[in-house]
């Protein structure tokens, strides 16, 4: 089940769907899977005579696991196969006496291209999600490249490809490492990062797993903000950026961005009144740059990962998963 909109799913497989290839020819995928809207799901479900529901509501509280309906059909489709290739990009910044320990900055560069025509315009630009995470990363390279005294740590700076498709180049990045997972301090994602006012709280999301929670904690204390908890990843949010990936290879990882305490209230609401009222550009056509974008937020939070790497990169500490989190057992003791 996810959180957003039907209209989401359709434009993100409105061409191609991609996955990786192996060497056996893909043959261990499952043979049929796909998508079905709400209203086709309680259907099914009152087809099956299973509430439909008290079976979401279920799907939302601890311990839920998944159940058969029981149901069968016959499903015939005809597809056509083509094969291509598309990359991550590096970029590395040597560390100095822990040079084979990494922090990683990653994001991911791709969107969904040319797809179904919304007001006649069908390029789906990417430039919120995610253009500005690759600009976010380009600029906190290009700060760590001028620092005056290089970091103990090397920085891994990951350009991530077919994020829209499945999350595939981080899948790819985490089963064939170009460095040591078991070395890798933490990987801190942006995705998504532009076009909001400075704010005086900080929002920490899948908070309570890692040690990490307290250097986004002192982070957002040294730019005189305070952290907001967040434990509700009914959203799915938590599962569908390049995050997840390094999380369950074991990679303790970072989600934190502004919350809504805004510094200027008056001003902030003067401004999404006149820019963003009733305007969704989620994943659509109308997301592009303006140059209206005020980025004052942006900013705040991109350098908060700036110091949080920073930080990481010269301590030499390894922040642990707590205990009862399922990547904790994926993690090589340090």
């Amino acid at each position: 089940m996810k959180s957003y909109g039907w209209d989401v799913v359709q434009n993100s497989h409105s061409s191609a769907c991609l996955t990786l290839y192996s060497e056996e020819g893909n043959k261990k995928l499952i043979p049929y899977q796909g998508w079905v809207t709400g209203e086709a799901a309680k259907k099914l479900f009152d087809a099956a005579g299973v509430p439909f529901d008290a079976s979401m509501a279920a799907t939302k509280k601890k311990g839920f696991k998944s159940f058969p309906l029981k149901l069968k059909t016959s499903i015939a489709s005809t597809n056509e196969i083509e094969f291509g290739e598309s990359a991550n990009v590096v970029g590395m910044i040597p560390g100095v006496t822990l040079k084979d320990e990494y922090i990683i900055y990653s994001a991911h560069w791709d969107h969904l291209g040319i797809g179904q025509a919304v007001a006649g315009d069908s390029i789906y630009n990417g430039a919120y999600d995610n253009a500005t995470g690759i600009a976010a990363l380009a600029l906190m390279g290009r700060r760590f490249a001028s620092l005056p005294e290089q970091p103990k740590r090397s920085i891994l700076f990951l350009a991530l490809t077919a994020e829209e498709s499945n999350l595939l180049g981080s899948q790819y990045y985490v089963e064939n490492p170009l460095v040591s997972l078991e070395k890798t301090a933490v990987c801190l994602n942006l995705d998504c990062y532009a076009d909001y006012m400075r704010t005086g709280d900080v929002v920490l999301s899948a908070a309570g797993q890692s040690e990490t929670d307290n250097y986004v904690i002192e982070a957002a204390a040294t730019q005189g903000g305070t952290v907001v908890i967040n434990n509700d990843n009914s959203t799915g949010w938590y599962y569908r950026s390049d995050h997840y990936n390094f999380a369950k290879m074991g990679v303790p990882i970072v989600i934190a961005k502004g919350g809504n305490k805004y510094l200027d209230p008056e001003a902030a609401q003067a401004y999404y009144e006149k820019y963003h009222k009733g305007i969704s550009n989620y994943p659509q056509p109308s997301d592009e740059y303006h140059e209206w974008w005020n980025l004052s937020g942006t900013l705040e939070d991109i350098y908060l990962f700036y110091g949080i790497g920073l930080r990481l990169a010269n301590d030499g500490y390894f922040p642990k998963w707590y205990d009862g989190v399922e990547f904790k057992k994926l993690r090589v003791k340090k």
